[in-house]
């Protein structure tokens, strides 16, 4: 009895892991940047590159420029879920970030936000 209670309470448990758990996410943003300020935010998004990847909950940031044009961005970010990557743009935001970013842009930013399928 004491075993089937133990095995009952285990699938109890892992159906509300199912519930309960968040997802891994993964975002990518396309910027474009202003051609007379590409390098200059290139080093600055360099210098920052690191409080990004150990931000709690991330698992991959990446920033990639299109060879073709120097002005094209890609952010490659993967989170260990959406509350995680929430919270990064909060502290993001907090610390004035974003407000430097836009002198960078030639326009708004495209971002797209996709969830893992083979979890």
């Amino acid at each position: 009895m004491r075993d089937l209670r133990a095995v009952l309470l285990l699938i109890i448990l892992f159906c509300l892991q199912e519930f309960v758990a968040e997802e891994s996410i993964t975002l990518i943003s396309r910027l474009t940047i202003k051609p007379e300020r590409a390098d200059e935010f290139l080093n600055w998004i360099h210098g920052e590159l690191e409080l990004s990847r150990n931000f709690a909950g991330n698992l991959q940031f990446d920033v990639y420029q299109n060879s073709q044009s120097a002005t094209e961005i890609v952010f490659i970010e993967r989170w260990d879920s959406v509350s995680s990557q929430e919270r990064y743009l909060s502290w993001r935001a907090q610390r004035g970030d974003f407000e430097v970013m836009r002198e960078y842009l030639a326009g708004p930013p495209d971002m797209t936000q996709y969830q893992a399928q083979n979890e």
